[in-house]
């Protein structure tokens, strides 16, 4: 394979599609960016119809000022109440107005979080590397944080640099505008706190 990442290199159109540019644009949501892209690519992997959800929904958590947010948040809030679909496809949209996404949320019943792995944050790089390998290679995304950045990003796979032994490369997707992946390499791309989506709610309970 040409990326050779593990575990999701196999599925790397799904979670960094050609074209596709995540961009919350300055606004401090990327909380809601990165918590909604491993939703996302959650449902792909689950086979559901792709449906473009709107980070910024989820504004609501946070009274829709302009602040940062806990992935702890994000995450009850996409278990309890889902994710709005993106108005007319703009996924990337920053409209923060209570009454603009008043009219669909009933539709975000549709798109909720449900199963999530949680890792044991603070028992050290290894003990982490551990867990999140442990996710990966169950075939889910992470959803994570990292303190020295103050933000939240996916973590899609990993790959291990070349003639560097046990030397770990996090591919990671960022919502900066970025067209690809990023990597950061050995102990940088450790992450402070990670998160495994492992599953979405089925339809039928919708």
């Amino acid at each position: 394979h040409a990326v050779k990442s593990f575990p999701l290199y196999h599925q790397y159109a799904t979670w960094c599609p050609p074209g596709v540019q995540w961009n919350q644009d300055g606004l401090a949501f990327c909380w809601t960016w990165s918590g909604t892209a491993t939703l996302l690519d959650v449902r792909a992997l689950e086979d559901k119809p792709t449906v473009l959800l709107a980070p910024v929904s989820m504004g609501y958590l946070v009274g829709w000022g302009n602040r940062g947010n806990s992935l702890e948040s994000y995450i009850q809030g996409a278990r309890e109440d889902g994710v709005c679909p993106a108005v007319n496809g703009e996924f990337n949209s920053l409209q923060r107005k209570a009454s603009y996404w008043q009219p669909y949320d009933a539709e975000r019943a549709k798109y909720r979080l449900d199963a999530v792995w949680d890792t044991n944050a603070g028992a050290g790089d290894a003990t982490m590397l551990q867990h999140c390998l442990s996710i990966l290679s169950y075939g889910r995304p992470l959803f994570i944080a990292y303190n020295w950045w103050s933000h939240a990003l996916e973590c899609v796979g990993i790959r291990w640099a070349e003639g560097k032994y046990l030397n770990v490369v996090w591919q990671i997707r960022n919502s900066h505008n970025e067209d690809d992946i990023i990597e950061l390499e050995g102990t940088k791309g450790v992450p402070d706190e990670a998160y495994g989506f492992i599953s979405t709610v089925p339809v039928s309970e919708v």
